[in-house]
């Protein structure tokens, strides 16, 4: 399942890049799924904290949680 979180959450990331290199007008899209993405990745991270905090793919899903929260403060500030 965490495997599949962080492939589904990189690919609205790479996705939404594409289209905000694009177009301005779809910046409440853009926002909404970044904003669905942060909540997946927090709810996951949560619930997988205690049994596998310590792994690479917990470590390589709270990256991509920050490099999200980042993509959203960038796109709520243009």
């Amino acid at each position: 399942m965490a495997k599949a979180s962080l492939v589904l959450c990189r690919a609205y990331v790479n996705s939404l890049k594409a289209q905000a290199a694009t177009a301005s007008e779809g910046a409440p899209k853009i926002l909404r799924d970044l904003s669905a993405a942060r909540m997946h990745l927090r709810g996951v991270l949560k619930q997988c904290e205690t049994a596998f905090g310590e792994t690479e793919l917990h470590a390589s899903m709270a990256s991509l949680l920050v490099e999200v929260e980042a993509e959203e403060k960038a796109a709520k500030e243009a």
